[in-house]
């Protein structure tokens, strides 16, 4: 398998959607965490890493704090994360989705670094569109503005576009409008700006993929807790992006997960929604993406 070189300015990584559960860990999150740290220790160094959100099954105490322990792991790196749904869920296993800010976490960050914009957006509220909505583009808006020609990278945990056969998707997840909802505002303020956008980098499907809107390239991966276990390699060049889908080796596990063909309890629920989107023969090439969506080049003309 192709790893890219070293020659990059520098290069940085994207992870979610590791679920992990303090106690009990029936998932085997914790293993899978360990398991993805020795992958990237045969991988070119990261300079940042990217958390894209679901990285706890719930926003409990043992929860966060075993988070936190297995973070500081990491070799080197700057961490910069965003919540996911399930980080809105409490204590009491519900989510409230109403609150727009309840831990503080901004709804827009920005983070400068070697010449590159990177924009993460808080888009994991499962509430109707209204003022904070606004607020959070309106936001972004401003940093894109200020920032202007810069090349930028956008992450967030819901994708903007649909990753595959809008059909295939609903069949999948029950519902699908949340989905839906997150992206209200955002791919207007991206369009106006998407000279300067690089790509948009989502996750929470547990699929891995790339599609573009309007020239801009919307990149999902899998996540850490279920088939395949990937995260994404970027390499930043002068003159393009250069990325890599990878996995990290299966953990022998008898969660949920593992009680479906493809330890994807997923796409597995529904194995035959696969079958509504024409561009996939089987359902592992629709949960891992083809290969032209799996090792990617984009020119960087800002």
């Amino acid at each position: 398998m192709h790893i890219m070189s070293q020659s990059a300015l520098f290069h940085f990584i994207q992870v979610s959607d590791l679920h992990l559960t303090a106690h009990p860990d029936t998932e085997c999150t914790q293993a899978k965490f360990d398991a993805w740290l020795k992958r990237l220790y045969h991988l070119p160094p990261a300079e940042l890493f990217l958390l894209v959100g679901d990285m706890v099954d719930a926003d409990t105490l043992p929860n966060t704090q075993k988070l936190q322990e297995l973070l500081r792991q990491i070799p080197n790196g700057q961490i910069l994360k965003i919540r996911g749904n399930h980080e809105l869920i409490r204590n009491n296993g519900g989510a409230n989705p109403n609150e727009v800010d309840s831990d503080a976490v901004p709804l827009v960050q920005s983070h400068l670094h070697q010449g590159v914009l990177f924009v993460l957006l808080d888009n994991a509220k499962n509430a109707e569109p209204g003022a904070w909505s606004e607020a959070r583009n309106g936001q972004l808006r401003n940093i894109l503005s200020s920032h202007l020609n810069m090349p930028t990278i956008i992450a967030c945990h819901y994708p903007l576009v649909p990753m595959r056969n809008n059909e295939a998707l609903r069949a999948s997840f029950h519902p699908y409008e949340f989905v839906d909802r997150a992206a209200a505002g955002i791919l207007e303020v991206i369009d106006q700006f998407k000279n300067q956008i690089i790509a948009v980098l989502t996750a929470h499907l547990h699929l891995s993929g790339m599609r573009r809107h309007n020239g801009v390239p919307h990149i999902v991966t899998a996540g850490l807790v279920s088939w395949p276990y990937e995260f994404a390699l970027y390499g930043v060049h002068e003159d393009r992006l250069e990325i890599q889908l990878l996995n990290v080796s299966p953990i022998e596990c008898h969660g949920k997960f593992d009680q479906y063909p493809l330890r994807n309890g997923i796409h597995d629920r529904y194995p035959e929604a696969f079958r509504l989107d024409p561009g996939y023969q089987e359902l592992s090439e629709f949960i891992t993406g083809k290969p032209d969506e799996r090792q990617i080049t984009i020119p960087i003309i800002c």
